[in-house]
């Protein structure tokens, strides 16, 4: 048995006759959310008339403090029959130390709403009476770009309107995600949380809460870093926790799928470190004849030990079969009888390990400069 070692890359092989040395929700449901972009707030001044600018059912109110605010629109703007309702940059007059969004009286006075935005304003509370959410017609809620920083508040709200399929809570201070119950295909735009927790993500997942650009949004997971024995703090995108849903349902025939560990990466240009949830695969004993076809997302870590396997040969594999992360394949006791077919391949350029004891490998060629002789 020889053993190298070179740059941290451990390859072990037997070698017979010479010595020898790899829940998600597109931009289609933020359509419903869309501001009209000929609602401008460019005309608009604090003390104006209305201050509100309107375009048929549409209308967007900008820059003043809210007060009635219901009954001052149907008053003052004459808007008495609204399906999409923005309000940009507006705070609360009576309470402007708590900061309490009541989305009741605005419900009450236009039940056929079925947008309403609240942003870029300064509310840290929000509440609807649930009789009123009950005859509402909102479809999509948005109050982004607040100091929102209760989730159960948000999650009270959702479950206290029925109609409502989509809220946008994200640039606020949420630690957690609502807790949304029995709304099936609800959608949730939590991204820049800064401090949300990836605690109960999962969950929601499983219960077909839609994440909207789940690529986009970070939680935070504390875990324990092994060669350090200690707790950090790591930034996982929801998709790779959507990823870990998948892991069963892409585990290949046969063998067994897990979450191996947290691995942190650099982010595009350098720039930030995004962690993923890694997975490994068990494929050993399973009188395997060939490498599987196609991993879990995310798969590190492979072993195909202890079957039948005549071929390593990961060229010319799916551009879906998940491979590309793999940089750990324990191989021992197949009928392995060259690395040729790993010529070539893109494990060879960043593996970390590849063990092939019990095969019957007569030699490495040349063209393999990472396993040497």
């Amino acid at each position: 048995m020889i053993s190298l070692k070179s740059l941290g890359l451990v390859v072990i092989f037997l070698v017979a006759g010479c010595n020898c040395n790899s829940t998600s929700s597109d931009n289609n449901e933020l359509d419903v959310c869309e501001i009209d972009t000929e609602l401008t707030c460019k005309n608009l001044t604090r003390g104006t008339n209305c201050g509100c600018v309107s375009k048929g059912t549409k209308a967007k109110c900008c820059h003043f403090k809210l007060n009635l605010v219901a009954d001052y629109l149907y008053n003052n703007c004459g808007f008495n029959e609204l399906t999409a309702l923005y309000f940009f940059n507006c705070s609360s007059l009576s309470q402007p130390s708590i900061s309490q969004l009541d989305l009741s009286p605005i419900l009450k006075k236009y039940p056929n709403l079925q947008t309403l935005a609240f942003t870029n304003s300064d509310y840290n509370m929000i509440k609807v009476d649930p009789k009123v959410g009950n005859i509402s017609n909102v479809r999509c809620l948005n109050v982004s770009y607040n100091s929102l920083d209760n989730s159960t508040d948000v999650a009270n709200v959702i479950n206290s309107i029925p109609s409502l399929q989509l809220i946008d809570v994200s640039n606020n201070n949420l630690s957690h995600a609502p807790n949304i119950s029995g709304r099936s295909d609800f959608s949730l735009h939590i991204a820049n949380n800064e401090f949300l927790n990836c605690d109960g993500i999962k969950e929601q997942m499983l219960e077909n809460i839609k994440f909207v650009h789940p690529d986009q949004t970070l939680c935070r997971k504390f875990v324990t870093i092994t060669q350090w024995s200690k707790e950090d703090t790591v930034s996982l995108n929801l998709s790779s926790i959507a990823s870990t849903i998948m892991i069963h349902k892409q585990c290949p025939p046969k063998c067994s799928c897990s979450e191996s560990r947290i691995v942190t990466e650099k982010g595009e240009n350098n720039q930030n470190q995004v962690s993923n949830i890694a997975v490994a695969v068990n494929c050993s004993y399973r009188h395997l004849t060939k490498m599987p076809e196609s991993l879990p997302t995310y798969t590190t870590t492979l072993d195909v030990s202890h079957n039948n396997i005549t071929s390593l040969n990961l060229n010319g594999l799916k551009p879906d079969s998940n491979y590309d992360k793999l940089n750990y394949i324990n191989a021992n006791y197949n009928e392995i009888k060259t690395l040729q077919t790993l010529e070539g391949s893109e494990f060879l350029k960043a593996f970390e390990y590849l063990s092939l004891k019990g095969n019957q490998i007569s030699k490495v060629s040349k063209s393999i400069p990472s396993l040497g002789h």
